[in-house]
């Protein structure tokens, strides 16, 4: 019986992973955009998202990694909270 753990995820399919980065402070409504504009010209980023002193981003971690994200945001002029963490389970997007 052959081993199907070295089997490729076929391309068609995505591993994604939901993080959830915690702001010192409120993202103001003004500074969302900024933000925003930083993180969806990311290579590997799908998604981001908003939520009171929240930043949602969905991303492939093939391509870009959790920590490369905190600098872009740090770097962006946001100070991170000592709260963040992504999904258990990455999520599987069907292309």
């Amino acid at each position: 019986m052959a081993d199907d753990s070295s089997a490729s995820i076929p391309p068609e399919l995505t591993v994604l992973m939901d993080l959830e980065v915690t702001i010192k402070g409120t993202v103001a409504a003004t500074d969302q955009p900024r933000l925003q504009n930083v993180l969806e010209h990311v290579p590997g980023v799908e998604s981001v998202s908003f939520s009171e002193d929240k930043v949602g981003i969905r991303y492939c971690p093939e391509t870009v990694t959790r920590h490369r994200l905190h600098e872009l945001i740090t770097a962006a002029g946001f100070a991170i909270g000592n709260e963040d963490g992504a999904s258990p389970t990455p999520t599987m997007d069907s292309r």
